[in-house]
């Protein structure tokens, strides 16, 4: 069984209830999941906003599964082909240089897929997690 964080890194709610990024939360969870597969499903562009949390995850790297949420949170399913695999792409670089680890895993933002989305990530190399 994989246990999934969604919207690592997220600050406001995508569906408008205002700050949503909580770093005390996730370290329960962290703490509650240690030994179990744990998957992070990061949005990439904002990173930098959280440095106490990089940190964290770097200092244990070891115990969590690398996988992004996207650049943003984006209707990706609503994308064409192109546009989606260009924002994965900058999304799984950055993740990738700011972690030194491999991103194997997209999850979809709102839990929805296309099939432009399947193909941009088969060019990435990425699995898409569309079980829930």
């Amino acid at each position: 069984m994989i246990f999934r964080n969604d919207d690592i890194f997220l600050t406001e709610s995508p569906r408008g209830y205002g700050e949503y990024h909580s770093f005390e939360k996730f370290k329960r969870s962290h703490e509650l999941l240690k030994g179990q597969t744990h998957l992070l499903a990061i949005i990439a562009s904002e990173i930098e906003n959280y440095p106490e949390m990089k940190a964290y995850i770097i200092e244990h790297k070891d115990d969590f599964v690398f996988g992004i949420h996207g650049w943003a949170h984006e209707r990706y399913s609503e994308w064409y082909e192109e546009g989606i695999y260009l924002s994965l792409k900058r999304a799984k670089e950055k993740v990738e240089k700011e972690f030194e680890t491999k991103v194997e895993w997209f999850n979809p933002t709102w839990n929805k897929t296309n099939n432009s989305m399947y193909r941009a990530c088969e060019r990435l190399g990425l699995k898409v997690q569309d079980s829930y």
